[in-house]
């Protein structure tokens, strides 16, 4: 897998959380990473289900037999992981049913596999803080989204962040650190055919940003003729990205 990055965190998801989570995901796919999750219902289903849906590659982590079906509404997921060249991953034999105690099991494959990890929302007490852990131990760099502090289930993230975590603004802050220049080689990628065919709602600024992309104008020739700061550039790009 090219550039594999986990995200993980809770089962069950704040709306933020589960927003974030997509828009992170396919903006590491269009970045040209991978994502790597455990295939477990909530933040990681929406990862995987976020990557497949853009065509990008996703890695699943099991923490069951190759062939049991869990959860049971990811059987079509499970297809569709293979079928964008992704791919499914397990230690237990066939025939294993998932176990509370295979999920912690499985969580040092997720981060060993991977070259970044962000926990996109965690309880203190969370498999994705001990996913974190392990690849803090593993030397891969940490990243935590930020959240309210009035929601327990960000108490990992933030907890993590007090603790030497890298706090993640968009998915470009981790491809910079990967080495990827997200706003260059978004203008050089083109999306997938079936996102080409999609009849997007453009505002008046994404319209004039795209017409000029036609070219594939560099980010200094496009801040010449637009007059945009770089901020909002950089804003337009990702919201172009992502339709």
């Amino acid at each position: 897998a090219s550039l594999p990055v986990a995200v993980v965190g809770n089962r069950n998801p704040s709306r933020y959380g589960a927003k974030a989570c997509r828009v992170f995901a396919q903006e590491l796919c269009h970045g040209g990473a991978s994502v790597v999750s455990g295939f477990a219902p909530g933040i990681d289903s929406i990862a995987h289900q976020a990557a497949v849906d853009f065509q990008g590659q996703t890695l699943a982590v099991l923490g069951c037999g190759l062939d049991y079906n869990y959860p049971a509404e990811n059987a079509r997921l499970k297809e569709t992981v293979i079928e964008t060249g992704g791919a499914l991953i397990s230690e237990f034999a066939l025939g294993s049913a998932p176990a509370a105690h295979h999920f912690p099991m499985r969580n040092r494959i997720i981060s060993g596999l991977s070259l970044s990890l962000l926990v996109i929302e965690g309880k203190i007490s969370s498999g994705a803080l001990i996913t974190a852990k392990l690849a803090a131990e593993q030397g891969r760099p940490v990243y935590a989204l930020p959240g309210s502090v009035f929601e327990e289930s960000f108490l990992g993230n933030h907890t993590l962040l007090r603790e030497g975590a890298i706090l993640a603004r968009c998915a470009g802050d981790i491809l910079t650190d990967l080495g990827k220049n997200p706003v260059s080689e978004s203008l050089e990628k083109p999306l997938p055919a079936a996102e080409k065919k999609r009849d997007f709602l453009f505002t008046e600024e994404e319209k004039l940003i795209f017409e000029l992309l036609e070219d594939r104008t560099p980010l200094e020739l496009l801040m010449a003729k637009t007059g945009m700061a770089p901020a909002r550039l950089l804003s337009l790009l990702t919201q172009l990205s992502l339709k």
